[in-house]
């Protein structure tokens, strides 16, 4: 039954209540975000959105939340925003993961959440310069991913000389 879903919330609130400055609790509170989340896509509820943007909200700015729970709050916000049809406050949130890390500490697979989606956002908006450095920057912080994202560069290249830019 998946109202079980959001009702696991209680566990979450135990956990935030009994170790409220331990980094467990905010770990608890983004999982508690993502389970809102998943609950409001399910359900086509947007009351629930906003609970699950509080949960994020309240994170990103944490001082219990480790870098990789607060990244995770961010693309979370972003994800929250799309669900709300505000795709520029979306990608905003996408790109202040993004570009606002030094590159040498931040959590590879969150980044790379924020990459897609912020790229996804671009490409559909047709905002090929702003995919073009995207790609570069992530090319640059995710080694690994090199050839799908020079393919993507390329690509975003291709569409900005049609169009003249």
């Amino acid at each position: 039954d998946r109202s079980a879903y959001v009702c696991s919330s209680d566990l979450f609130d135990n956990i935030t209540n009994l170790f409220p400055t331990s980094p467990l609790a905010a770990r608890a509170v983004g999982r508690l975000g993502e389970c809102y989340l998943q609950w409001a896509v399910d359900k086509n509820d947007p009351k629930t959105l906003v609970l699950a943007a509080a949960c994020f909200s309240n994170l990103v700015s944490s001082a219990q939340a480790d870098l990789s729970t607060r990244s995770q709050a961010q693309v979370g916000l972003g994800k929250v925003a799309e669900r709300l049809g505000e795709p520029a406050a979306a990608l905003q949130h996408y790109l202040d993961l993004i570009y606002g890390i030094d590159g040498s500490d931040f959590d590879p697979v969150w980044v790379k959440e924020a990459g897609i989606a912020a790229g996804r956002l671009c490409e559909t908006a047709g905002h090929w310069d702003q995919a073009f450095k995207l790609y570069r920057r992530l090319a640059e912080l995710l080694p690994s991913l090199r050839p799908i994202l020079d393919e993507k560069t390329a690509l975003a290249a291709q569409e900005i000389k049609k169009a003249g830019l």
